[in-house]
């Protein structure tokens, strides 16, 4: 059996305090979390996009799995919603390779909708390939993949999944 982590990172709001009080000892805490977890064999950890609510005190992934993987060796990291009318198409995609090279190649895409994986899909493959062009002898360091696929094809939910929800029928993760 393998164990993953979903997070949302609401905050504690003490008696008598105001949201955002503490946010760096709550960010803290989390990475301990994180190193802990990446410790004890967790094999992936999630982290949920919300703003204007205490449900989500982190409310860029991108940077927040950034530190993460500066602190984990193992756990694959990734973000499962990333509203994509707050972010400018390029900046997005950018973040996005920073974290993976940043985190070795454990970043995660999970995609909802068959569109969805279908983006994601070309943009993996598109960047798993070497495009030196063919007629050369050597290959380019400038020609060279920016990442390689840890997944073949798409992973999609368990039987065991499908009976405890059965929504995560769509549900399709790929990893590079």
């Amino acid at each position: 059996m393998k164990f993953g982590i979903f997070d949302h990172m609401e905050q504690r709001v003490p008696a008598g305090g105001q949201p955002g009080d503490d946010l760096g000892a709550l960010y803290e805490e989390r990475l301990l979390m994180l190193e802990f977890a990446d410790a004890a064999g967790f094999v992936r950890y999630h982290k949920a996009e919300h703003h204007f609510t205490v449900l989500d005190s982190a409310p860029s992934a991108m940077v927040f799995l950034a530190a993460a993987a500066q602190r984990t060796k193992h756990i694959r990291l990734g973000s499962l919603v990333s509203l994509l009318p707050f972010y400018h198409p390029l900046r997005l995609i950018e973040e996005i390779c920073a974290v993976d090279h940043l985190s070795g190649g454990r970043l995660v895409a999970l995609a909802y909708h068959s569109l969805e994986d279908r983006a994601v899909k070309h943009a993996l493959a598109e960047r798993a390939v070497d495009t030196t062009p063919l007629d050369l002898p050597v290959p380019l360091p400038s020609g060279r993949p920016q990442l390689r696929l840890l997944t073949r094809g798409a992973e999609r939910p368990s039987g065991g999944e499908l009976t405890r929800n059965p929504r995560a029928a769509s549900a399709r993760l790929r990893a590079a």
